[in-house]
């Protein structure tokens, strides 16, 4: 019997970012932790673009490491969704960063991530312009 894969549900690729977000905040926690020790106590200081850019940096290792081994973060994971190249696929690094780049300013302004309520296809910005797509895998069939 031949599975359809659907579209991943907003509210599912909600969920899944909150997931994400704690985890990311996690590694956020230990970098500036890190980033005190390496100042001898001292935080880093408002606006600081350098530490900023760290931060920016492990969400986006974070992300594309998740999407291009296996196509799913642990949020993803838990709420089922994948991410593959329009058509099937695995997603190459190349296309995560781009994505992760695009999803910035998309989850930023909400625009991006509304617009896939309006999409024949459920698809957001970061969809549509890094030539991805999220999808939702079938439910585990039950033990017999």
């Amino acid at each position: 019997m031949a599975v359809l894969i659907q579209p991943a549900p907003p509210g599912r690729r909600l969920a899944a970012a909150l997931y994400d977000f704690l985890l990311l905040l996690a590694l956020w926690v230990g970098a500036a932790f890190i980033a005190v020790l390496l100042r001898a106590g001292q935080p880093a200081a408002t606006g600081d673009a350098l530490f900023q850019g760290a931060l920016l940096g492990i969400a986006l290792l974070f992300n594309a490491w998740f999407w291009t081994h296996g196509g799913q973060t642990l949020g993803m994971r838990a709420w089922r969704l994948q991410l593959r190249r329009e058509g099937g696929g695995t997603v190459s690094w190349g296309r995560a960063a781009l994505r992760f780049l695009i999803a910035v300013p998309s989850w930023l302004c909400g625009l991006g991530v509304l617009w896939s309520l309006f999409h024949p296809e459920r698809k957001t910005w970061q969809d549509l312009l890094s030539g991805t797509e999220m999808v939702l895998l079938p439910a585990p069939e039950a033990p017999q």
